[in-house]
Parts: structure tokens; sequence; C-alpha cells
């Protein structure tokens, strides 16, 4: 290639990543801040909300909670109703099976009221996360387009490592031990209080919401189940907010794609990403489950 034609195709290339910088990168954020502007609605982001002018979606959704088995038998029964991310009311029936020698057996039951409500943390960290992404994208928009690549990849690995942490939580509810379930302050809002040889759990699992039922018992000074049961409800919202997640990540990707290319080209002026400085692996790759 004659040195002209080397320049003419350094030029071309340096106006279209300006472009992409100083515009493209604008409207593809400015479509992941409606999204994620559609997606915090059904979170109670209140301040959030307010201050933009925005009607908030989050309302009480009643469900009602059974595990059935082919006998008709049922461990789990009762009504729960989900406020945003606070199980706000419940009043569920229980069934353990009984255990020589322990006394947390037979039919019980136990109620949560408005004014002691079960947090769900899943939908709490969330909903941080997902209120951390829409900070980061309007202070971008205020400030006009970007000066470099290395600049726009930074925050949009932000940006990907905040929605992807929102997602995750939703989508993968964190393992706790029975000791943890017993222990957490979300017992404190079942009335009556549960025998010591059951653990109860809400948390969320993708799009749905999932009450377990644990029977323990003590062996060698450790506690050991000895039961588990099961009851889950989809709850529309859920997947909602999946999707959205993952269509913020996609744009956020897509455009991150667009400027890491620019990376083979040492040529693009006003650029810090070079041959010699290429984006990490962990930073080209986003999660989707």
């Amino acid at each position: 290639m004659s040195s002209a034609s080397e320049s003419e195709a350094s030029c071309a290339l340096s106006k279209e990543f300006r472009w992409i910088l100083e515009q493209e990168s604008l409207r593809a954020l400015q479509n992941v801040k409606e999204i994620l502007v559609e997606c915090s609605r059904r979170f109670p982001l209140h301040l959030t909300l307010e201050n933009r002018g925005i009607d908030n979606l989050v309302k009480p959704d009643k469900f009602i909670i059974s595990n059935v088995f082919e006998s008709g038998q049922t461990n789990i029964k009762g009504m729960v109703t989900l406020l945003g991310d606070n199980i706000c009311d419940a009043d569920v029936n229980l069934r353990i099976p009984a255990v020589k020698g322990q006394h947390g057996a037979g039919l019980m039951r136990t109620i949560i009221q408005p004014d002691n409500c079960w947090k769900l943390q899943q939908l709490q960290d969330a909903g941080n996360f997902l209120s951390k992404a829409l900070v980061e994208v309007n202070r971008r928009l205020d400030m006009g387009g970007f000066t470099s690549g290395k600049e726009a990849v930074s925050l949009l690995n932000t940006l990907i490592s905040s929605l992807n942490e929102a997602r995750m939580s939703i989508v993968v509810p964190k393992r706790k031990t029975i000791e943890e379930l017993r222990r957490s302050i979300n017992t404190k809002s079942l009335n009556p209080p549960l025998p010591a040889e059951v653990a109860v759990s809400f948390y969320v699992h993708a799009t749905k919401l999932v009450f377990a039922l644990y029977h323990v018992s003590h062996s060698s000074r450790k506690l050991e189940i000895t039961d588990r049961f099961q009851a889950e409800v989809s709850v529309p919202w859920f997947s909602d907010v999946i999707v959205m997640f993952t269509a913020a990540l996609q744009h956020c990707q897509q455009l991150k794609d667009k400027v890491t290319v620019f990376s083979q080209y040492k040529d693009c002026p006003g650029d810090k990403l070079s041959p010699h400085e290429p984006a990490s692996t962990a930073e080209r790759e986003v999660i989707l489950v």
C-alpha cells in the first residue's frame, strides 16, 4: 500500500473512532439509561425516581405458596405478600415430619406482619448496583462524549461490573449455612417464633421467589439437616428486570467492542489504547448466565 493510501486509511479510521467516542457512545449510553430507568421502576429507589419525575411501579403482590406431593400431602402452604424488596405480609402453615426425641414436629403456623418485614437482601443488593450504574451513566451523559478509548473502556468496565453484580444478585442466590439462617435478623419477623429444630428462608432464584423449610437435628455437636422442603412461585417482575439487566449489559459490551477494536491501530489520534496495552481478559468478557 502506498504512503498516500496508508495516510487516507489512517485518516478514515481516526474519523470513525472520533465519531464512536463523541457521538455513538452517547447514543448507546442513552439507550442504556432508558433501559435502567425502566428497570428502576420495579425497585424502591424512591429518591432516584422522584428526582426525575418517574412513576414507581412497586406495589404489593400477593402469592399463594405450597408444595404438594403425589400423595396430596403438603408441607408448606400459605399466602405471601411481596412489596419491593420486602416480604411485608405472610401467613404460612408448616408440617414437620416427626423425629423421635425431638419436639419440633407436627403442624405449626407462623406469620409476618407489615410492621416487621422480612427483607430480601438479594433484591436490595440488585437495587443498589442498579442505582450505582444509573449514577455513572447520568454523570457521563452530562459530561458529553469521550476523549479517548481508555476513558470509554474504563467507564464501560465499571458499568458492566455493576450490571453483572445486579443481575447475578437475582439469578444466583448466595448459599447460607443453617447457623446463618437461624441467626438471621429476619427470623425476628416470624410470629410466633419457630422451634429450634426448624429453620426457614425466603430467597430469590432467577424468576422465582422461594420459601425453604429445614428440619434440623443435633449430631456430635453439629447441626444436620434431616428434611428439606421448598415451595416456589414465579414473580413476573423478576423476569422483567433480568431481561433489562441483560439488555443493558449487551449495549455496554457492544460499545466496548467497538472501542477496543481500535486498540489494534496505534495511529488513532487522541487514544491511549495501543497494541502494546490491550484490554485484559477480564475486561473483554461479560458473564451472562
